[in-house]
């Protein structure tokens, strides 16, 4: 390929590879990220609260370039100094634009790319030497996870900002005219081509309307269980990403588009969770699970005014996520003879959800007589005589059953360290009764937990892994079973931000 690279913001962009001409005009680019003062998510489907402008950092940007007709390709790559931000001083957009280069008049068609130095994304735009190359580079699915989480070379968050790989929505088509001064191409006022980028990640925050919450004897004002200390993760989106967002149907007339939740098509889309496929080979292949890494849940107060709440979400910590998606349909025609239309491709084992632990503190009654629990030490509760103990033989010898109960069950349930887990999809579009829960890139998903009603699962029940596992005596959801009916042990709200902001509060 061939390529003007500006190596630092002394350099002369003027380079002149072998067989390259440098041309007798000047261009650059600018490039958007985000409106702050729209009131609207970029998808508002499900949850949405508005946008935030976001803290980005651009430590290098490629652009690449398709001379028309020839076809060819030439990239430009500036580092941080040679991009300035916000150049026309707009509060209302985040811009960016490059220093001018040389080139030749005539059409073409720019890319831009963010924060992709070095990655596997790089390595295959820089080999594409044609545009039908490089479109077909644009639409492959990249491996952006490792080890349950997003790859730092992708996404990370340091010194205050985000350093997200981020790329054009689509290609720019400009006509370069010839004789166009620097400085003229730098002011944006000629030969300038105007991109907007989209972040090839989304983000999850986990918040509470309270630092514990109490579990209450039916009908009393009777504290049976404190929870407290609780800590949050995310799980089960996608380990690959499409590159360009890519439609369900691309022949589609009219055209749908991929940055909608209905159109949107990741790359395991098709992946329906089975009785046999929720293993670590198959779905342990496709999603994203690794062993519970809690971080802390902040509180959270929403307010009436939804830039207020996007201002106090994003201060607190937030995780990186994927694009995850399934088929946008309704209730199986099983369940809802009504459905004429398509049926949803959610499922328990294929949707994003955030995983939420809480300490056990038993009280009263909930306590076995003659125990005494110190937290963090493991717990016991009894099946058959609803009671917890410090002790596991006395636990075991207080709910003996007289037949075997088999799958290695003895109607105790062991709470290691005495934790408790509760499970919210990150984006239902129906909270109490959710069909489909779709994530998309460039949006902020947001949790709040306002209430727990019920004693969580004893681990982990969506991870084939075998990370945190549950007790076999704790009741086990299906993974292939779709997201209805769903069983409210917590409430949440969930809020989306574009970085379109979706919240709401879950009840647990």
């Amino acid at each position: 390929m061939g390529g003007l690279v500006a190596c630092n913001k002394q350099a002369s962009n003027d380079l002149n590879p072998e067989g390259q001409s440098t041309g007798d005009t000047y261009m650059s680019v600018t490039f958007s990220t985000a409106n702050p003062n729209s009131l609207k998510a970029e998808d508002p489907n499900f949850n949405s609260i508005g946008e935030y402008i976001g803290r980005d950092k651009l430590d290098n940007v490629n652009v690449y370039v398709i001379n028309l007709p020839e076809e060819t390709v030439d990239m430009m790559q500036f580092n941080n100094a040679q991009v300035t931000e916000n150049p026309d001083t707009n509060a209302d957009t985040n811009d960016f634009r490059t220093e001018a280069w040389k080139t030749t008049a005539g059409d073409k068609i720019v890319y831009v790319y963010a924060n992709i130095k070095g990655t596997d994304i790089e390595t295959a735009l820089n080999a594409a030497t044609s545009k039908a190359a490089f479109e077909a580079a644009n639409k492959q699915a990249f491996t952006l996870t490792e080890n349950g989480a997003v790859k730092e070379t992708y996404a990370k968050f340091q010194g205050g900002k985000d350093i997200i790989a981020m790329n054009s929505t689509k290609g720019v088509e400009i006509t370069v005219e010839a004789g166009i001064k620097k400085d003229a191409a730098e002011a944006g006022t000629d030969n300038c081509a105007k991109a907007t980028v989209r972040r090839l990640v989304g983000q999850a925050a986990v918040t509470a309307s309270a630092d514990k919450f109490e579990i209450k004897e039916e009908g009393t004002d009777n504290v049976l269980v404190t929870l407290s200390d609780l800590k949050w993760d995310v799980m089960q989106f996608e380990q690959t990403t499409f590159l360009a967002p890519q439609p369900i149907d691309a022949t589609a007339n009219p055209a749908q588009n991929p940055m909608l939740t209905q159109f949107c098509k990741s790359p395991s889309f098709e992946f329906i969770t089975t009785a046999t496929n929720f293993t670590a080979t198959e779905a342990g292949k496709k999603y994203a699970y690794r062993a519970f890494t809690g971080e802390a849940v902040a509180t959270f107060t929403r307010d009436a005014d939804n830039k207020t709440n996007v201002t106090n979400i994003v201060k607190n910590p937030m995780k990186f996520i994927t694009e995850t998606t399934h088929q946008f349909g309704d209730k199986l025609k099983a369940d809802d003879p009504t459905n004429t239309g398509d049926e949803t491709g959610y499922r328990k084992g294929n949707t994003a959800y955030v995983i939420v632990s809480a300490q056990i503190t038993p009280q009263g009654k909930a306590l076995a007589e003659g125990q005494t629990y110190t937290a963090g030490n493991d717990l016991f509760y009894g099946v058959q005589d609803k009671k917890f103990y410090a002790d596991e033989a006395a636990a075991k010898a207080a709910n003996k059953s007289t037949s075997d109960l088999g799958e290695g069950r003895d109607n105790v349930i062991k709470y290691a360290k005495g934790i408790c887990y509760y499970v919210a999809w990150l984006n239902p579009d129906v909270i109490t009764d959710p069909v489909k829960s779709p994530v998309l890139r460039n949006n902020i998903y947001h949790v709040n937990i306002n209430a727990i009603k019920k004693l969580g699962y004893s681990g982990n029940p969506f991870n084939p892994n075998g990370d945190d596992p549950k007790d076999p005596d704790d009741k086990t959801p299906d993974p292939k079973e779709t997201l209805y009916p769903n069983e409210t042990w917590m409430s949440v709200e969930i809020n989306v931000v574009n970085w379109g902001v979706h919240s709401y509060d879950q009840e647990f």
